[in-house]
């Protein structure tokens, strides 16, 4: 059988018990094996079982993830002079490669017998771990920052048993494990059962793509787990490789899930960097909805800016020598189905000047609630946004989001009223407010 062996201290650990960072240390804990891979029977994550630390726990929980097409480039590949492949994991269940690490890590909690978790999360793992604790009969609260896309919003508000909204990622990850003392365990992104999924990825790219000549792999950076299980996993089958790990320049509601001002296994990140193993390349809204455009255009594939961050990460390492690499750009993320992304990018096409807006789940309800109610000052619609709809936000921060909509034009103020000695704006929807909405 399979161990868990810790990053830090090389401690090991076996299956008797449920665990979620290394007990001598604190590190992280990553799944290690031999050179040898062999594809079994089974479905999903489960035909690598021989590679799985998971693989003895039953029953194994699995939606047919895994298996995700591997397709080589037409166009980009031809200009930049690279071999280049797309690993197209928006054909997971729900969208992301996250879904991978989900069927090893419900499978292991219904294993140990832990009946309720707590989620902190951007959107993506909230979704993808929710919908399969769904299937293995597990409930679920989720922490989700207020900027979340407003359609990663409604699909975490489907699929968990609980949803609360606040201000950051950062918050998210606090409130989450204070929640323990109600819930069984709380599931962060460096869960060892959740990134034990995450290693069929460079199963399935070594199994396709053969031993013979170095693989550069491109993957979204996140939290740093993707691009760490990956190197581990091409390291045990000595595989030749390089990580370029993709992170968004600032935080925005389009690339949320691939921002994270201090990713919790920065650490081990900047150890690989210094050997050489990960390089971290940022990528900004107007590169990635430019990389989005063209791989609709050019390449066929309806995949949106999370997903094509990796394409334009590429863009700016043409020229750099690393034509002898096979270069594997993973494409991860809902594949095109934001309404708001996709106008975005008809806006793009039609040649039109105007600035693109795409704003997170907060801004919009602050919107829908002026829409459909009457004028207000910011303590009202803190109170709602509160009361009625789970965001759990201080005042400050939605005062800010109501100053930011009447810088855009989608609120206006429509008079003052005094209480308490503090005068307060009074604010509305503007057409152009209305027209967003629609």
């Amino acid at each position: 059988m399979l161990k868990l062996r810790c990053v830090r201290c090389g401690h090991e650990v076996g299956g008797v018990e449920y665990v979620s960072s290394c007990p001598q240390c604190g590190g992280l804990l990553i799944t290690r094996a031999s050179g040898c891979l062999r594809k079994g029977k089974g479905s999903g994550v489960w035909v690598w079982g021989n590679g799985l630390f998971t693989s003895f726990m039953t029953p194994r929980v699995t939606l047919g993830e895994g298996n995700t097409p591997l397709i080589k480039s037409v166009k980009i590949g031809r200009s930049t002079g690279l071999t280049l492949y797309f690993k197209d994991e928006t054909k997971n269940p729900s969208g992301s490669f996250i879904d991978r690490g989900s069927a090893t890590l419900a499978t292991a909690l219904k294993y140990f017998k832990i009946r309720s978790v707590v989620v902190p999360s951007t959107g993506d793992l909230s979704i993808s771990v929710s919908t399969y604790l769904r299937r293995a009969g597990i409930s679920s609260k989720a922490y989700v920052p207020s900027s979340v896309t407003l359609s990663k919003a409604y699909k975490t508000l489907l699929v968990s048993d609980r949803v609360k909204f606040v201000d950051s990622y950062e918050e998210a990850l606090v409130k989450a494990l204070k929640s323990t003392q109600f819930y069984d365990a709380a599931i962060l992104p460096t869960n060892p059962f959740l990134i034990d999924g995450y290693r069929t990825v460079a199963f399935e790219l070594v199994y396709s793509l053969g031993r013979e000549r170095p693989l550069m792999v491109v993957v979204p950076i996140g939290d740093g787990v993707l691009a760490l299980s990956i190197h581990y996993v091409l390291e045990d089958l000595g595989i030749h490789h390089k990580i370029l790990g993709v992170r968004a320049c600032k935080e925005s509601p389009l690339l949320r899930d691939i921002y994270v001002a201090k990713p919790m296994l920065q650490e081990y990140l900047k150890e690989l960097e210094d050997s050489g193993f990960i390089e971290v390349i940022n990528v900004c809204d107007d590169e990635a909805l430019e990389a989005s455009e063209f791989m609709v255009k050019k390449e066929g594939f309806l995949v949106g800016p999370v997903g094509a961050s990796c394409v334009a990460a590429l863009k700016k390492l043409v020229g750099e020598g690393r034509k002898d690499f096979v270069t594997v750009a993973l494409m991860s993320g809902d594949p095109l189905q934001d309404p708001y992304v996709i106008k975005a990018l008809l806006e793009r096409t039609a040649g039109r000047e105007e600035q693109i807006v795409t704003l997170g789940f907060t801004k919009m309800k602050i919107l829908e609630i002026l829409a459909y109610g009457n004028p207000a000052h910011p303590y009202v619609l803190w109170k709602e946004l509160k009361q009625k709809h789970g965001l759990n936000l201080n005042r400050r921060s939605v005062y800010k989001h109501v100053e930011e909509l009447i810088s855009l034009g989608f609120l206006k103020v429509v008079g003052h009223e005094r209480v308490g000695g503090r005068i307060r704006k009074i604010v509305t929807i503007t057409e152009q407010g209305l027209k967003h909405l629609t």
